[in-house]
């Protein structure tokens, strides 16, 4: 074996380990869940587990929020609970939940998102907006406002709404309310 034979071996062994290292990390990169929602959605929402947000439900008994939400609670009143949920992305968009109950059932779901600038607040907006479409039919919509109706599993009217508040408030802020009350959707 000369040379040039081993020279022509080692370079094409080479290429093919370069090959394999750049497949593999390319390959490391790329979300290959057949989940459509944006990562920050699915943090916010908690889209992994059932219910309206981060796997509680308008309907549902206080003790089982509370006992769902415990290590995010950050304020508890006897008919209000406050959570904050940290996010996993590399961003400083926070928020936080209120849970309202009445008779020891949740019946008011406030979510208050916080974005870390406005072009983020757009996209996040645009991407609920898809959601909830998708979820419960073509929301109606007016300069920053989309409401959406739905019941609950025991027939009870919901009111779902997403508000851009940024210009009120000065700042990117987005609201997500489930609220539910006899009549609302008529």
């Amino acid at each position: 074996m000369d040379i040039n034979s081993i020279f022509r071996f080692c370079f094409s062994f080479l290429k093919k380990i370069i090959y394999i290292a750049l497949l593999a990390f390319y390959s490391c990169g790329t979300n290959t869940s057949n989940n459509s929602d944006p990562q920050g959605l699915i943090d916010i929402l908690d889209t992994n587990h059932l219910g309206d947000i981060h796997g509680t439900s308008i309907g549902d008994d206080m003790d089982y929020v509370m006992k769902k939400m415990k290590p995010h609670i950050v304020s508890e009143m006897p008919d209000e609970l406050t959570a904050r949920i940290p996010l996993s992305i590399k961003d400083s968009t926070f928020y936080d939940i209120d849970y309202d109950f009445r008779n020891g059932e949740l019946y008011s779901i406030d979510l208050d998102i916080f974005p870390k600038d406005s072009s983020d607040c757009n996209l996040l907006y645009n991407e609920f907006k898809k959601y909830y479409n998708r979820a419960y039919g073509l929301g109606s919509e007016d300069d920053g406002y989309v409401v959406w109706y739905t019941e609950t599993k025991s027939g009870e009217d919901v009111e779902i709404s997403l508000i851009d508040e940024s210009s009120s408030h000065h700042k990117p802020y987005l609201v997500v309310t489930f609220y539910q009350e006899d009549g609302i959707a008529d």
